[in-house]
């Protein structure tokens, strides 16, 4: 027996309407070889609740590291659009023994999709000769990639470790799903969440 004003969509008894579902926040150690649009609540036959859920951003196929998955909309905006200044920092291996000279110009940024793009920091990773880190602000398709390759830096291998000042943990591997507290969360943008 159904309650007088329930609402039936598919055979399946749906929220009331106007009511939200509770805020999920997933910190994904996305692997390589996986694009977005295969990442939980991409398809339509993804399993309840599952299927509300969309990604905060991208990462192409071929690099892996954090991405966020969320049901928050307002908190997804908040996280992925530039003017809000939330930095995004990528490990790069790559061919070559990274000098001084590949720093410098990896500084001085390149043109992406009809855009020059600056990194907001660059450094040689302390623990590798072969391995760089850059910190983006904006995050544009490929921005990283563009800006290693303008160095004349042959990319072996790229993942991102922090967005903002959230930082996948050490001990977390690829494929790995890691649930943040609303307030976690909304820290990473300054502002209260729903």
């Amino acid at each position: 027996m159904l309650a007088r004003d329930a609402v039936v969509v598919d055979g399946e008894l749906s929220v009331s309407p106007g009511t939200l579902p509770p805020p999920v926040y997933l910190a994904l150690y996305k692997p390589k070889g996986y694009a977005c649009d295969g990442m939980p609540g991409s398809s339509s036959a993804a399993p309840r609740p599952l299927d509300r859920l969309f990604t905060v951003g991208r990462l192409d196929a071929q690099t892996s590291g954090l991405l966020f998955v969320t049901n928050d909309g307002a908190w997804a905006a908040r996280v992925a659009h530039p003017s809000t200044g939330v930095l995004k920092e990528y490990r790069a291996s790559v061919a070559e023994r990274v000098t001084a000279r590949h720093l410098d110009r990896l500084a001085r940024g390149c043109e992406v999709q009809g855009r020059w793009v600056r990194p907001v920091a660059v450094r040689r990773q302390p623990e590798r000769a072969d391995g760089v880190e850059v910190v983006v602000g904006e995050g544009r398709h490929r921005e990283v990639r563009e800006l290693l390759a303008a160095a004349e830096l042959s990319l072996k291998n790229l993942r991102r470790v922090q967005v903002g000042d959230y930082r996948l943990p050490a001990a977390c591997r690829p494929g790995e799903v890691v649930e943040l507290s609303a307030a976690r969360a909304w820290r990473l943008v300054g502002g209260r969440g729903r």
